[in-house]
């Protein structure tokens, strides 16, 4: 698998049902047993995922300066497992002052027929999936953290905000929104006071997100605060780029993309 064809196709799921397809064809003409095939398959997801989920870490992490009058500490993965062993974790937390950004990477695909518009029933299933778990895990940590704190020095958080960051696009719209938001009410999760509404990105407005962060005009939670403050929660994060910041395009992403490939070839190589 050449590293920059999956890199150039992360954020959509054509390249996962093209690989899937190859893979069936190899099974059908003898070329790969079942069991190869299933391993083959497994393999492919667990790699796109890892992709993904650096790639976006590697984004987001990119603005972590030291100023005095703001501290920042940052928590990956790794490292939350450390502090919360065989507790539910998020991909990464930022900490700056008295706010919180806890992100979650997704990259399961959707199926098909659910992609197309035609599969309502598969599309609730991709929806739990995709969405449902991923919040209850966000839930969690944020419930543990407000409890408990993460590290010492323990912070009083006065907005948390949980990010889900779909690697693998699906339909998403304002009825879907609302569904959703309500869906959260009626299972309590992320309903705690001082967590801020739900918000679900694609990694082409991660990387929007991040050329306004670059260009020293905002922070991502600085981003976020003013939807929220503005009653804009619900648009669009590259409609808030463009009109709020003027940016249309990121500027960033080729190191990013770059460190991702890096890291998950040595990943690879290492037999992950």
């Amino acid at each position: 698998m050449n590293p920059a064809f999956l890199l150039e196709r992360v954020c959509g799921s054509a390249q996962l049902w093209e690989v899937r397809e190859a893979i069936n064809q190899r099974q059908g003409t003898g070329e790969m047993s079942q069991s190869e095939a299933n391993k083959a398959r497994g393999g492919f997801g667990k790699y796109r995922g890892a992709v993904a989920e650096k790639y976006v870490v590697d984004l987001i992490k990119g603005d972590l300066r030291v100023d005095p009058n703001h501290r920042v500490r940052s928590w990956d993965g790794e490292e939350m497992e450390g502090i919360w062993p065989g507790q539910s974790i998020c991909d990464l937390i930022i900490e700056r002052n008295r706010t919180l950004l806890a992100v979650e990477v997704v990259s399961h695909a959707m199926r098909e027929t659910a992609a197309s518009g035609g599969d309502f029933e598969g599309l609730a299933k991709d929806l739990q999936i995709a969405v449902i778990e991923k919040a209850e895990q966000l839930d969690a940590v944020i419930s543990r953290i407000n409890k408990g704190g993460i590290q010492e020095p323990r912070i009083e958080y006065e907005a948390i905000y949980p990010v889900l960051v779909n690697a693998m696009r699906f339909p998403w719209n304002a009825l879907i929104d609302q569904a959703i938001r309500v869906k959260f009410k009626e299972l309590g999760l992320l309903q705690q006071p001082n967590v801020r509404p739900f918000v679900i990105m694609s990694v082409e407005e991660v990387e929007a997100l991040a050329a306004v962060v670059e260009c020293g005009l905002a922070t991502f939670e600085s981003v976020l605060e003013d939807r929220f403050r503005h009653g804009r929660s619900g648009e669009p994060i590259q409609w808030t780029v463009s009109r709020g910041y003027g940016i249309s395009r990121p500027t960033i992403v080729n190191d990013a993309f770059g460190r991702a490939a890096d890291a998950l070839i040595e990943w690879r190589t290492d037999g992950g």
